[in-house]
């Protein structure tokens, strides 16, 4: 490959490095900080009980998550709460964050960052909202083909409760 390839491709790698279009991963739903449900465990080795889920912030600055909330829903749109989040409780930028079951002894080999107690397990056919102190949805994820979904769940609760 001679001067002018070498440089051709150098020219692409920068553009493609600096794009324009390349942007943070940012929160469903909300348009919001960058925190999202980016790995989750609603069953585990250790049984129904050996739940995890991990929250990630793709955003560009860290996100204050005080008196956010977690919530599960059943296929059936039965909604627990599972974990508030303390006050001054930040996520940092590019950071993850580990929530656990303590029901019974998890898989996780960690520490979890924060725990909640759910003795009936997250159904097989459910799924989870991280809600902001505002109530608004930062993430969702769900499980299954249940009537309604995680997101019609979410609104029907958030508008009548």
């Amino acid at each position: 490959m001679g001067w002018r390839g070498l440089s051709l491709v150098a020219v692409t790698l920068l553009c493609v490095v600096v794009s324009p279009f390349q942007e943070p991963a940012m929160a469903q739903g909300s348009g919001g900080p960058g925190i999202v449900i980016s790995e989750y465990r609603m069953r585990g080795p250790n049984g129904t009980n050996d739940e995890f889920i991990e929250l990630f912030n793709g955003g560009a600055a860290d996100v204050d998550v005080s008196n956010w909330r977690l919530q599960s829903s059943t296929g059936t749109g039965v909604v627990t709460g599972l974990t508030s989040f303390l006050a001054n409780t930040r996520i940092r930028r590019g950071c993850f964050y580990l929530i656990a079951n303590t029901v019974s002894a998890n898989s996780v080999g960690v520490t979890p960052d924060r725990t909640y107690l759910n003795t009936n397990g997250t159904p097989d056919n459910g799924g989870l909202a991280l809600l902001t102190n505002t109530g608004a949805i930062a993430d969702q994820v769900g499980n299954g083909d249940a009537i309604m979904d995680v997101g019609e769940i979410w609104t029907y609760t958030a508008q009548h409760t």
